[in-house]
């Protein structure tokens, strides 16, 4: 499947979103429990970054001593990352908003193509949108 963005989904989120015109970086969370994917975008993303390097910190100090990353403290510094993570995009993150200045989701959709024996091949962008929360 290819890994390079779709040139009209990134055309769309420009288009709505001035902090990722700004600095066009995006970082994607993902919230497995609900089936949700944040974009972090813009200026935000380095603050998502500067809350990770614990995680990083406590992993390579684990690899130095017991040569795993899987101790205590790096599980304890990435569950402590995920919930900062999640309360800094729910309260303090840049979010795009509609002319009511409500805050709106980016709905997206692919159409799958599939190859001659039935395996998922790819997916073509059809069409995004901005729905409220």
């Amino acid at each position: 499947m290819k890994k390079n963005p779709d040139k009209e989904l990134v055309k769309y989120i420009k288009k709505y979103d001035k902090d990722y015109r700004e600095c066009p970086i995006v970082h994607s969370v993902y919230d497995y429990a609900n089936s949700t994917v944040y974009l972090v975008t813009g200026r935000d993303v380095d603050t998502i970054n500067q809350m990770a390097k614990p995680v990083g910190i406590a992993k390579g100090h684990s690899i130095d001593v017991l040569g795993h990353s899987k101790s205590f403290d790096a599980k304890y510094a990435a569950e402590n990352f995920i919930s900062k993570t999640f309360n800094f995009i729910k309260r303090n993150c840049r979010q795009v908003k509609n002319e009511k200045g409500q805050p709106v989701q980016l709905h997206v959709y692919y159409e799958p193509k599939y190859t001659k024996t039935g395996n998922l091949s790819s997916f073509v962008f059809q069409k995004a949108v901005f729905k409220p929360e």
